[in-house]
């Protein structure tokens, strides 16, 4: 039995998360055969014999079947025991999910998907994400303050985040919006200002005292 999970598309997302596996989740090895790399992020079995439950949430693939199917790597979303254990899979390719059983898998690391959070993102929230660049770099010229990823919330919320460069992600300015939908490029603009200004000011501060110091020292007055 199969049904929607959800009527946005993820085509990007699939690309992402295609992508990262393919990268760091398949060993591989040099054409003479001289060299032999591991996967640095290998998915992990749940099929030996006291392994600890496929987490709820992660990047699964399901192995064992008659056939490849758009669920063979997909999202682990719902399990159950019925006669078997049951798991719900959300097929990549159109959000689609199917209850499987009788299957092997494997899943990835849940750490990998909390660092990747645009791995959930639909293609109209990666679109906002290109604007929201394209407006900080090409129209504002990003330079020393550089926009983050977005944070959006459970419903059309979201943050944006403005970061000093080098700064270790320590030095931001932060608005929230209750409807990314609804933000044009001159609200986006706007923001990245309103961020920027908020960098610079206890910069400004800083070389104001830093300057009135010198001043007061090169006077012969201690501050």
């Amino acid at each position: 039995m199969s049904t929607k999970w959800g009527i946005e598309t993820k085509h990007r997302a699939r690309t992402e998360i295609l992508h990262f596996v393919l990268s760091y989740s398949v060993a591989n090895r040099s054409s003479d055969g001289t060299q032999h790399c591991w996967a640095s992020e290998p998915f992990f079995s749940a099929e030996s014999v006291g392994a600890p439950p496929v987490p709820i949430g992660t990047i699964v693939i399901v192995s064992a079947t008659r056939r490849a199917t758009k669920w063979t790597i997909g999202w682990m979303r719902d399990k159950r025991y019925r006669h078997a254990e049951e798991y719900l899979i959300e097929s990549l390719d159109d959000g689609e999910a199917c209850w499987w059983t009788n299957v092997g898998l494997k899943y990835l690391d849940p750490e990998q998907v909390k660092v990747h959070p645009h791995w959930s993102w639909t293609d109209r929230q990666f679109s906002f994400t290109d604007r929201w660049n394209h407006v900080c770099y090409k129209v504002k010229g990003a330079d020393l303050e550089l926009p983050c990823h977005p944070r959006f919330g459970d419903d059309y919320s979201v943050e944006l985040t403005v970061r000093k460069k080098f700064s270790e992600y320590d030095v931001i300015a932060i608005r929230r919006f209750e409807d990314w939908r609804k933000l044009t490029k001159d609200a986006l603009g706007k923001c990245y200002d309103d961020c920027k200004a908020e960098l610079l000011g206890p910069r400004d501060e800083k070389v104001r005292l830093e300057n009135e110091d010198a001043a007061l020292a090169a006077a012969g007055v201690k501050p």
